[in-house]
């Protein structure tokens, strides 16, 4: 019965760490969102077309996100795209629209 009990337990620990995880990954690309949006210029905000808490967001191993906004000019430019730091949630670049 012991056995049972502690296993119970360790399997709860271990589902609430895996939420805790979810939970602040979902945080940190929420902020790198934030950050991208806010680095853009009035003008790339009036043309972007979805809400920026939705925009796409890519993680690279080099330890950066990139930002996929939207924008009106889609067809002809392609989206807007920002480079923001993992760890100190700095934006970093932008990707090139031709």
């Amino acid at each position: 019965m012991k056995k049972i009990l502690l296993l119970s337990l360790l399997f709860s620990f271990l589902a609430m760490s895996a939420c805790s995880n979810e939970d602040a990954e979902q945080n940190n690309l929420m902020k790198a969102r934030e950050v991208a949006y806010n680095s853009l210029s009035e003008a790339e905000k009036a043309t972007v077309i979805t809400n920026w808490k939705e925009a796409e967001v890519r993680t690279f191993e080099s330890g950066q996100y990139l930002v996929l906004f939207n924008t009106t000019e889609d067809a002809l430019l392609g989206p807007i795209g920002v480079l923001v730091n993992a760890v100190t949630f700095v934006v970093e670049g932008t990707t090139p629209r031709y």
